[in-house]
């Protein structure tokens, strides 16, 4: 579908509404039931569908005002059921459900269909006062109207009374035909030079089609600006964690250690963390092989895996059934806490008991925690721990062997940048998991401290600037949405 099109079919119901406007001021305003009924479809039981037969038209088996029918269900055929039946031309829409007011047009040779309940039908009562496609315009003018009257909260529906005690306006064939003349060159940007029916209300209504554009192509540019903010952020996060990012500094800066001294301090921390029995004794990490390294590093970096500079450790859920566990003091987190930077609270409290009976621990302020379930964004997200906080068995709790923030931080940044490959680690059927042992596993391109510290200060500075440049593309993109919405306005009310 085109631009042109796309714009059309979003404001269908202003352009409408403003025929009607028009209309209004010679012709009677009257029922649609007056002069069409909506029929609805048959309580077909999924026990009796069958592998061959005649389609069963449900809502989920039109799209884009079309009938598919790849996932129907059918029926054999009965005499009884003729009245649900469905014929080349016939116009259906959706009267329960999020896809409320949906239309269909059925198309030709797709054969006998029959009806599903919740789907209504526009039959017309006198024909010889229709022309036939103008009852198409009639339902994509009350689609909007649907939409608004529907009740029924978590799931709308709206009756066939409701859609036939619509108010709308029956003008003569003659101006129909004008009208779909109209609608239809609109529709396909095949406007004549003279007007159709009336003058003034066709310029406001193309007025509003070219706002319309101009708008929606500021969307565009608007939502391309934000994907390559997207893309931005995401090259420098890679340059970083590649070294590149860094090199100029690096350059006037020949003096500032090596990975491998770094990695020596960690391993004496770790060993000294041992003895004060801090932490246990970790059984030894696969060497990394040269076929595993996925880009080159500076001679000063090294690579390691997070199991060798960290220990990783998880939680568990205390029986919910089981108030003697919740309510007390101690925080407690799921995995839906990692879509923060920081975690600064915890909605959930946990008590000692819960601590005590529980493979729950607590984990001290900076620790980081990564989303080790779920299949949406979850997966992956890593955030930091601004309380002493327990975790749930759906999170990895990684806290560094050597206490610095700028390590800390780094390894923040990288597990940012890395965030697709983590979730690319993840095995299971519908709902894919990662686990302890691939945490550990993930390989890090380790630098010496003083260029992490660079490297961390030189993304929030370029980071802060992209917020910045974010920021002002989201309001534009607000402030043309509102106008949008202004424009649709005005044109019910004028």
């Amino acid at each position: 579908m085109s631009n042109w099109e796309k714009v059309f079919y979003n404001q269908i119901s202003a352009y409408i509404e403003k025929i009607n406007q028009f209309l209004s001021t010679h012709y009677e305003v009257t029922r649609l039931g007056n002069y069409i009924k909506i029929v609805g479809g048959y309580a077909f039981k999924s026990s009796n569908y069958r592998n061959i037969g005649i389609p069963i038209i449900r809502i989920s088996d039109f799209q884009n005002e079309k009938i598919v029918l790849d996932n129907v269900k059918y029926y054999e055929e009965n005499q009884n059921l003729s009245k649900y039946k469905l014929f080349e031309g016939d116009i259906i829409i959706a009267m329960t459900g999020g896809t409320i007011g949906k239309l269909a047009i059925v198309q030709e040779n797709l054969g006998k269909l029959y009806l599903n309940q919740r789907v209504g039908k526009f039959e017309v009562i006198n024909h010889e006062k229709f022309v036939q496609e103008y009852v198409y315009w009639i339902a994509r003018g009350v689609e909007e109207r649907i939409k608004k009257l529907a009740w029924g909260g978590a799931q709308p529906n709206v009756s066939n009374k409701q859609i036939e005690n619509m108010d709308f306006i029956l003008p003569s064939k003659e101006i129909q035909s004008k009208i779909i003349s109209f609608l239809n060159d609109l529709k396909n940007n095949k406007l004549k030079q003279n007007y159709y029916f009336d003058e003034k209300c066709e310029k406001y209504i193309i007025n509003l089609q070219y706002n319309g554009i101009n708008l929606n192509n500021i969307q565009i540019e608007t939502s391309a600006q934000q994907s390559l903010l997207k893309q931005l952020k995401q090259t420098i996060l890679q340059e970083a964690i590649e070294g590149k990012l860094t090199a100029k500094w690096r350059a006037k800066n020949p003096d500032i250690g090596t990975a491998k001294e770094l990695l020596e301090q960690i391993k004496t921390e770790k060993e000294k963390l041992i003895k004060e029995k801090k932490i246990r004794p970790s059984k030894p990490l696969p060497p990394i092989n040269e076929d595993e390294i996925p880009f080159d590093i500076p001679q000063n970096w090294e690579w390691c895996r997070l199991g060798d500079i960290s220990f990783v450790g998880t939680g568990a859920t205390p029986l919910t059934s089981e108030p003697k566990y919740y309510n007390g003091d101690i925080n407690w987190i799921t995995s839906s806490a990692t879509g923060a930077d920081f975690v600064t609270e915890a909605e959930t409290k946990i008590t000692e008991l819960a601590l005590k009976e529980t493979n729950c621990q607590i984990y001290p302020i900076g620790t980081l925690v990564i989303a080790m379930y779920g299949q949406g964004k979850t997966r992956g997200q890593i955030t930091e721990l601004m309380i002493d906080s327990a975790t749930n068995q759906a999170c990895a709790a990684i806290s560094i062997y050597l206490k610095d923030k700028a390590l800390n931080q780094f390894i923040k940044k990288y597990f940012q940048k890395i965030y697709l490959e983590i979730r690319e680690l993840a095995s299971g059927g519908a709902q894919p998991n990662l686990n302890m042992q691939k945490v550990k596993d993930t390989m890090i391109a380790l630098p010496p401290l003083e260029e992490q510290k660079e490297i961390v200060a030189t993304i929030e500075k370029l980071f802060t600037l992209c917020n910045e440049l974010e920021s002002e593309i989201n309001q534009n993109k607000t402030t043309v949405d509102n106008l949008m919405v202004t424009v649709l306005k005005e044109s019910f009310e004028n």
